[in-house]
C-alpha cells in the first residue's frame, strides 16, 4: 500500500541497503502479523480481533 524509493546515487554508494531494507521490512511484518494473532495481550483494542485474524487467515492465507 505504501511505495518506498531508495535515490540512485545512494543505491549505487551502498548496493546492500535495497536488501538490507527489504529484509527489515520483512522481520516487521512477520512481527505484526504474530502479535495479532497473541491473544494474551491484543495488539489493538477490538474485542473481536482474534476472530477477525482468523478469518484472514482463511480467506487469504497465513502470508495476510
Amino acid at each position: 500500500m505504501h511505495t518506498v524509493v531508495i535515490r540512485a546515487d545512494l543505491l549505487e554508494r551502498h548496493p546492500w541497503v535495497a536488501s538490507s531494507l527489504y529484509d527489515a521490512f520483512v522481520a516487521a511484518k512477520q512481527q505484526s502479523i504474530a502479535a495479532l494473532g497473541y491473544s494474551g495481550a491484543l495488539a489493538a483494542a477490538l474485542p473481536w480481533l482474534i476472530a477477525e485474524v482468523e478469518a484472514t487467515r482463511t480467506l487469504m492465507g497465513a502470508d495476510f
